[in-house]
């Protein structure tokens, strides 16, 4: 295995955890949050047969809304809990360029919204990301990237994009 997977892999791993609330607006119609997030994410940089490879895996979750009127910043709906998992594996090809590919998979809930402002109704959205890349190195701080990504379940699209990114 050892021939496979070659030595010096270097992980990591890292959670992040938002909780608290705030307000914001006039003294007389402050808006209260509650600012409520997880998220773990691992990484892991090796070779494999020979070839710098990266694996990156993501999840996040966002609780729901709470019932007594006080919102979540970073999921206002009151029906459900956000979620999303993704995973992406680079591998070095030749010298400059480099192949990639992820998967995404989330949730992501909205509310249906009266004239009053009360909620109607909870509408669930779930979207699957399947992505292939390739990214070249033109020169130090210079890259040319390519991707396709088509989304799945419920979103039914895809996109390709060919981007410059250029560091100084």
């Amino acid at each position: 295995m050892d021939a496979c997977l070659g030595s010096g892999w270097e992980m990591g791993m890292g959670a992040q955890l938002y909780a608290g609330s705030f307000g914001y607006g006039s003294d007389t119609a402050e808006m209260a949050y509650d600012a409520e997030a997880a998220t773990l994410d691992f990484q892991a940089q090796g070779d494999v047969a020979g070839r710098a490879t990266g694996i990156y895996v993501t999840y996040a979750n966002t609780p729901k809304s709470g019932s007594n009127g006080q919102l979540n910043w970073y999921n206002q709906s009151v029906g459900g809990d956000n979620s999303a998992f993704a995973v992406l594996c680079e591998m070095a090809v030749i010298p400059r360029l480099s192949l990639n590919a992820g998967y995404t998979q989330a949730t992501y809930w909205t509310d249906m919204l009266m004239s009053n402002g009360s909620v109607m109704g909870s509408t669930k959205t779930k979207g699957t990301l399947a992505r292939l890349g390739a990214n070249y190195l033109l020169a130090p701080n210079k890259r040319l990237g390519f991707k396709y990504a088509d989304f799945g379940s419920d979103l039914d699209s895809n996109i390709m994009e060919l981007d410059l990114m250029i560091g100084f």
